[in-house]
């Protein structure tokens, strides 16, 4: 049991021990330097160390194109055990901040230590949107909203070269004065080179009452000009500050950043600033130009488009060539409109193919298919010259027996250059048949289209020979006639009449005496054949 107590004991002790030495002092981490801060301060606290705690005195800190930032650490050192003291960072001589970018981390270490143990504390230095840093954020606050209004980015934060952006930007006077002329500006930010692109610009200032916000809307397009081919990670910068006497940006000024991804496809060329007229008259001249922009990463060879509308018989392929990243080759197309082309909206329909004949699409599987359409209004005949018209074809679709139902199929087609409807019948046939029915009495056919019908006639039973009737199609003021002729045969079997019979026999009267006078022979042939058989 003793045992058991004792090594408890030390185990508790040892415990205590690596506790105790674990927090032999401790190092505060200073602001980060920004424009305006001239140096920062830190803590340390030598609270129950065994020795001194020693502090460096010198500092570097690198920033772009091998630029050295040197600094100088004052104050007490090394701190004695059981003391806190208040140490400062003075850079040597002021920091070049345009060798500072923002979005970037540029820090050193301070190796802070004793006897056992050693502390890494890093020092930074940070680029603020604002000239200054940011200042007065008790006084404004801003919020701002990012929309990828148009465009082929899915994420509000991702953009494609030539997406429409919209960005609202709400400034809120927090203080408890009025504040005047506040400016809000913003910029794309390119971290690698540490400046702003060309997608920048400044809203007229405003003025804010206490507890009062205004929201500024600012819309913009992704000019591709303005990109590096070799940059997709952007920052997108906006601030707000107040030019007024009693301010100035290096008193107040708020800021706020967006990390922006620019889309980058391996292949994808679009169409922009397409220019096409509103309005085109018959016999006139369409022209249409347009930009072929290469957003894509790699270069692109043969690259074509192919123009077409069906109504006005446009297919025409337009070559463009080579195009590189990040560049455009401009698209010209000309197009004569027929003087007899209907007045109406025409879309014109856009496809930009590669040189494997492939239509360029995305990773998003987003095509470069575009639409844009004109009008033609004013000099065309088919607006003056329009008319209905018809044509009727006629076929016998049975046998044209007398006594018999005679079926004629018939099909009506519009001849004319605008829908019509007609109204069908048929005439001149009362001698020699009566008319059952037609199928169609009336149809409406668009300019070009055709429709089958049927006609059903009773053919009287003393009919006979060549029959004419007439199809007539009645259209607005017009009617479109169709004569038909029907030659006439006699029926057999069970539509026999002694009538029939006796016609047949006058009009064939020569063919029925030679089939008697072989019935009679035949008679005879078979008596005499008779006899011969009986005598022997």
């Amino acid at each position: 049991m003793k045992t058991r107590f004792l090594l408890g004991f030390l185990l508790t002790a040892i415990l205590l021990a690596m506790t105790v030495s674990a927090i032999n002092f401790t190092v505060s981490t200073p602001e980060a330097f920004i424009q305006g801060k001239d140096s920062v301060t830190f803590k340390v606290t030598n609270t129950a160390g065994s020795s001194s705690v020693t502090v460096p005195t010198t500092l570097t800190i690198l920033g772009e194109s091998a630029y050295e930032a040197t600094f100088t650490v004052s104050g007490v050192s090394p701190v004695p055990v059981g003391n806190v003291e208040t140490l400062t960072i003075t850079p040597d001589t002021a920091i070049d901040y345009s060798k500072i970018y923002i979005g970037k981390n540029y820090s050193g270490v301070l190796s802070v230590h004793d006897l056992t143990d050693t502390r890494n504390i890093p020092v930074s230095i940070e680029k603020s949107y604002c000239n200054n840093g940011v200042q007065g954020s008790d006084l404004l606050d801003l919020e701002v909203d990012i929309s990828n209004k148009k465009g082929y980015g899915e994420e509000d934060n991702e953009w494609y070269p030539l997406d429409e952006i919209e960005v609202e930007a709400t400034v809120d006077n927090i203080a408890t004065q009025d504040i005047d002329n506040i400016i809000v500006e913003w910029c794309l930010y390119n971290p690698e080179k540490g400046k702003c692109t060309d997608i920048k610009d400044e809203e007229n200032d405003f003025n804010l009452k206490e507890d009062k916000d205004n929201k500024v809307v600012l819309s913009f397009k992704v000019n591709p000009d303005d990109l590096d081919e070799k940059v997709t990670d952007y920052i997108f910068l906006v601030k707000a500050y107040s030019d007024d006497k009693d301010f100035g940006e290096d008193k107040l000024c708020i800021e706020s950043s967006e990390d922006i991804t620019i889309m980058r496809d391996s292949h994808f060329v679009v169409l922009d600033d397409i220019s096409i007229p509103e309005s085109v008259p018959c016999d006139g001249t369409l022209e249409l130009t347009a930009k072929v922009w290469n957003i894509g990463e790699d270069d692109e060879s043969d690259v074509y488009a192919m123009i077409s509308n069906k109504d006005l018989g446009i297919n025409e392929r337009i070559d463009i060539g080579d195009i590189d990243a990040l560049d455009n080759q401009d698209l010209s197309f000309n197009f004569k409109v027929p003087t007899d082309a209907d007045e109406k909206t025409y879309p014109l329909n856009i496809k930009i193919y590669d040189e494997n004949d492939d239509i360029f699409e995305n990773d998003n599987n987003d095509q470069a298919d575009f639409v844009t359409s004109f009008k033609v209004a004013g000099n065309c005949t088919s607006a003056t010259e329009e008319e209905t018209s018809a044509s009727v074809t006629a076929e016998l679709a049975s046998d044209a027996v007398a006594g018999q139902q005679l079926v004629v199929k018939a099909t009506i087609e519009n001849t004319g250059t605008k829908e019509t409807t007609y109204t069908l019948s048929a005439t001149g046939y009362s001698a020699w048949a009566q008319l059952d029915s037609i199928d169609l009495k009336t149809v409406t056919l668009k300019a070009g289209e055709s429709k089958d019908f049927n006609i059903y006639l009773n053919v009287k039973e003393d009919a006979t020979g060549e029959q004419l009737f007439t199809i007539l199609a009645d259209h607005e003021s017009a009617t479109t006639k169709q004569d038909v002729s029907v030659m006439l045969g006699t029926s057999t079997g069970a539509g026999i009449t002694g009538a029939t019979i006796a016609e047949n026999i006058k009009s064939n009267w020569f063919i029925w005496v030679i089939v008697i006078i072989n019935i009679i022979l035949i008679i005879a042939i078979i008596a005499v054949a008779r006899r011969i058989a009986t005598s022997r």
